[in-house]
């Protein structure tokens, strides 16, 4: 389904699958999270901020408040999960 629906990336493998489908979207240049909020808790962190990103093939601006929940396995993040509701990312990361 890609990076606009619904879709799970599992390992290194996953992740430089999803960094090629956003370059797809997004030229490289035109996307960026910008993180206004840091917390952490003992099971993992949460960013949330902005993410803005134009468009490569059609130039549309996209400005959309987001927040991403990263667990934690150890030292080494397990999970990272991307919330439109900075609640549900804090719930997530076990912030609450």
């Amino acid at each position: 389904m890609g990076v606009v629906g619904v879709t799970e990336f599992d390992g290194v493998e996953g992740f430089a699958r999803l960094r090629d489908e956003m370059a797809d979207v997004f030229a490289a240049s035109h996307f960026r999270f910008e993180i206004e909020r840091y917390d952490r808790s003992p099971k993992g962190f949460v960013g949330s901020g902005w993410i803005r990103a134009r468009g490569r093939y059609t130039g549309l601006f996209l400005r959309r408040r987001m927040a991403v929940a990263w667990t934690l396995e150890g030292r080494r993040i397990s999970a990272a999960l991307g919330y439109l509701d900075h609640r549900a990312a804090r719930e997530a990361a076990g912030l609450g």
